[in-house]
């Protein structure tokens, strides 16, 4: 496309204009199931915000990791594996005895981050307590 005259930012702007609108389907559809069979005590709102600030986190993963490679191919298999190995290392970090400088490290993050917060989301579900979108905006 560069040879046709189409600038670098216009290629950039159209690929995160293309990530957003697939992330807003991908992340109202997943809200909209959680909240109608799952999360029956969230609010519709942070689920939905959870699932879509996840999706535009990922788009930067991708574009990180694909940025050292010349070879699709091979930008392929390295951010498939590295996305894997990031979401089994958010396992490392879980428990009171983890400095909490090395947590905030490992929330730079976005598998780590939802791994991490999953947890307590469906710990407060359980109970009965969910995610309250007014008292959220309250604090």
């Amino acid at each position: 496309m560069a040879m046709m005259g189409l600038s670098e930012s216009a290629y950039w702007i159209s690929w995160f204009l293309y990530w957003l609108m697939l992330d807003l389907v991908i992340s109202t559809s997943c809200a909209l199931i959680l909240d109608n069979f799952l999360l029956v005590y969230s609010d519709f709102w942070p689920i939905w915000l959870f699932f879509f600030l996840f999706g535009l986190a990922l788009f930067g993963f991708v574009i990180f990791c694909q940025a050292f490679w010349l070879k699709a191919q091979n930008a392929r298999i390295f951010t498939a594996t590295f996305y894997i190995a990031t979401a089994a290392a958010s396992l490392l970090i879980e428990g009171p005895e983890i400095e909490q400088q090395k947590k905030m490290i490992a929330a730079l993050i976005p598998t780590t981050v939802v791994f991490s917060l999953s947890k307590p989301l469906a710990g407060y579900e359980s109970v009965g307590i969910g995610l309250d979108w007014e008292t959220a905006k309250a604090e």
